[in-house]
């Protein structure tokens, strides 16, 4: 019920989106890798192929992790969808939809798309910098998108363990950048944020200070109030402030791994 006030919900919704699809699927591998389950886990994001933008994060973790029973069910299950689309479409659907990917990147910029509800890191430049300046932008983009994902595998650095407080904060965070680091995120995706939300403030509420929970709040706040202000004030002033309180709010979750390894390691 309390997720029902988080505009992104309720964008998803209204439109008829998936995107509520996704915060079940990825609740599922949340528990799924928490019992040590890779092989549901990994089937379960190749399910979320529906969204195939909202994959990435977790993907490159479980990769440079090494769980290779997650890898591998996650290509199991795309390898099934891609046999579906030969069956019940065509040969050429595959083929089509790789020869229209590159071309997806502009679609920002066609008339009448909402591009105030983009998301992304790519946001922070597509939109200021317009059509005129599409591949600076889109290589700016990409840096800071790299840079993000160089950040979460940096987090993900050490043993693999589940069972440890520290996973939680190190889910949360890769649900964060997974939002930021795709180009194609809308403001209906960070529905997914729901989940992230909840395991931050499970772990601070357990186990952090009262000014690092204080300043948690702070953060959450941001995001959803910037979440039902911010595609309005875009579309009017050009300036994303959607994925400005997304990068606060990864940073006050790296912030907290940095915490939790100290914590363990006192």
């Amino acid at each position: 019920l309390v997720g029902l006030s988080f505009f992104p919900v309720l964008e998803g919704l209204m439109a008829g989106n998936t995107s509520l699809v996704s915060l079940f699927l990825f609740t599922l591998i949340y528990l799924a890798l928490k019992r040590r389950r890779d092989g549901v886990a990994g089937m379960l994001l190749g399910l979320e192929l529906i969204k195939p933008q909202l994959i990435l994060g977790l993907f490159a973790a479980l990769v440079w992790q090494r769980r290779w029973r997650a890898v591998a069910g996650f290509l199991v299950v795309g390898l099934v969808w891609v046999a579906l689309s030969v069956v019940l479409v065509s040969w050429q659907a595959s083929l089509s939809y790789l020869q229209v990917l590159p071309r997806l990147t502009g679609l920002v910029f066609e008339p009448g798309f909402p591009y105030s509800l983009l998301s992304s890191v790519y946001a922070l430049f597509l939109i200021p910098l317009g059509p005129a300046h599409f591949y600076l932008a889109m290589l700016f983009g990409s840096l800071a998108a790299l840079a993000l994902v160089a950040v979460l595998l940096k987090a993900w650095s050490g043993p693999w363990k589940p069972e440890a407080p520290e996973f939680d904060i190190l889910f949360a965070l890769t649900l964060i950048i997974t939002c930021l680091i795709s180009q194609y995120v809308q403001l209906h995706d960070l529905s997914i944020l729901i989940l992230a939300a909840i395991l931050l403030t499970s772990y601070w509420m357990k186990s952090m200070s009262v000014p690092s929970w204080g300043m948690a709040r702070l953060v959450f706040a941001i995001v959803w109030v910037t979440c039902w202000l911010g595609p309005l004030l875009t579309a009017f002033t050009r300036i994303p402030l959607v994925p400005v309180a997304l990068v606060l709010t990864a940073w006050t979750c790296w912030l907290a791994v940095l915490d939790a390894r100290t914590e363990r390691q006192g």
